[in-house]
């Protein structure tokens, strides 16, 4: 948006009405000076006195100009401060790549790798980040997310009980949902971070069962934006001779939506999906947009063979 004066005049339209006056003042002064039959000399010493105080007035003006935009500036610069006062952001992820395996029995392998950052000197002993699998009513409840691997900083370590269930439901008023249950939870990695150890990579492998069993119509890959991440990578690909690709009947490559509300975010929708590909064996996102508290999902299908 254009910076404003005070009272609300553009600095383009600022610096013509300048112009002009100055060209109007200049040629009333001459036409004044001629018509009284003054000499030359003290025609000169007005045009010159013309002209130096409209050049006067013009650096005034622009100064003014200069000054109200640096104000605006600074204005928003501190509101920019004070919002970012606000953001929880004593975690950080620098990078995170999300990588899809999925199967054509409908059960899926997914590999979450990721960097962390502490900011301040909070102890911080687990992470705990939402995962969701959409399941058919028939399956055994709880059995659709399984955590079977995860190391911190390249050591492995106890996974038993990393995975939290939370909750089990039926979302309405959704084409696409429509006779699937959805098992959400979270998922807990022990990092251990604190004033000594404020850095970490951390990887999470998961089981997906039974979660992708709609892939010959339209299945959806979902990530969880809980902490402010500077990089997201997502790669969806198929496994045992199955071949994946980007819906074609979807309105968008990737679907942003507010985590917990699942409204759509039609700006930030139409943003990141300019940045999906659908290449030849693989669907690619990335993104280096800081995010924090959406939930984004992918659809795909099958890809027949030509």
């Amino acid at each position: 948006m254009a910076s404003r004066t005070s009272a609300g005049i553009r600095p383009s339209v600022a610096a013509l009405l300048t112009g002009i006056v100055s060209i109007i003042v200049t040629i009333a002064g001459t036409l004044i000076s001629i018509r009284s039959g003054a000499p030359p000399q003290t025609l000169f010493l007005t045009l010159a006195w013309i002209m130096f105080l409209s050049a006067a007035c013009g650096v005034l003006i622009a100064m003014r100009l200069v000054l109200d935009e640096m104000r605006t500036e600074r204005l928003q610069l501190e509101r920019l401060k004070d919002l970012d006062s606000h953001v929880p952001r004593i975690i950080r992820f620098i990078r995170r790549e999300d990588r899809f395996a999925i199967r054509a029995d409908g059960d899926a392998r997914l590999l979450i790798i990721s960097e962390a950052l502490l900011d301040g000197d909070a102890s911080v002993p687990w992470l705990a980040f939402p995962m969701l699998a959409e399941i058919r009513p028939a399956q055994v409840p709880w059995e659709s997310i399984k955590v079977v691997h995860m190391e911190v900083d390249g050591n492995p370590v106890d996974s038993t009980a990393a995975f939290v269930p939370r909750e089990r439901r039926t979302i309405v008023n959704d084409s696409y949902l429509q006779d699937r249950i959805v098992e959400s939870g979270l998922i807990r990695v022990p990092v251990s971070l604190g004033p000594t150890h404020r850095r970490c990579r951390f990887s999470v492998d998961i089981r997906l069962i039974g979660a992708f069993t709609e892939i010959d119509s339209e299945e959806m890959c979902y990530t969880d934006v809980a902490y402010v991440t500077d990089e997201l990578v997502v790669t969806i690909r198929g496994e045992n001779g199955l071949t994946v690709g980007g819906s074609p009947f979807a309105a968008h490559r990737v679907e942003a939506m507010q985590l917990g509300m699942e409204l759509l975010d039609s700006p930030e929708t139409q943003l990141q999906s300019a940045k999906c590909a659908f290449r030849q064996s693989a669907v690619e996102w990335r993104t280096s947009d800081s995010k924090l508290g959406y939930r984004y999902r992918i659809p795909i299908r099958r890809r027949q063979r030509s």
